[in-house]
């Protein structure tokens, strides 16, 4: 859990202000309601926004139908996007974890474990690679949170 609520929002966090002090000539801002989007003279994008997913999100990756998105990324450099999406459910974790084995069976399970109390997939499926880590929400009014990282 130590790892989805402060290191993965530390490492997105971390890699936004790497991306504009390695790129501060180059960038082109564009922040709206939805969000802030970055883009580099080299054609490397960074896009941050909040409850929703972020702009070509995969639909091939199954989606958890009781959640709420409260916040998403993308970035894209090289001809690779990363997407990177945290979102949170009233239902508990179980039901949750049940829903993705059976939503991601054609997907190849590639492996598993638990840290500190989050139970942690990698997926594969063609040239798309997908992590979901399940754990206990903080958030009020919330049992589960899901974090999803996708790269393509």
């Amino acid at each position: 859990m130590i790892v989805v609520l402060f290191v993965l929002p530390a490492i997105l966090v971390g890699g936004f202000f790497w991306f504009i002090a390695a790129n501060s000539q180059n960038i082109i801002n564009n922040a709206t309601k939805d969000g802030i989007s970055i883009t580099t003279g080299d054609g490397s994008k960074f896009e941050v926004s909040s409850q929703k997913l972020p702009e070509g999100f995969p639909s091939e990756i199954p989606l958890y139908s009781g959640q709420v998105v409260t916040g998403s990324s993308r970035s894209s450099a090289d001809g690779v996007t990363d997407w990177y999406v945290v979102a949170e459910s009233k239902d508990s974790k179980s039901a949750v974890s049940s829903s993705f084995s059976s939503k991601l069976s054609g997907w190849e399970k590639v492996s598993e474990y638990e840290s500190n109390g989050a139970t942690v997939t990698d997926y594969k499926k063609g040239d798309l690679t997908l992590t979901v880590t399940i754990s206990d929400s903080t958030a009020d009014g919330y049992v589960t949170n899901i974090v999803y990282i996708a790269k393509k």
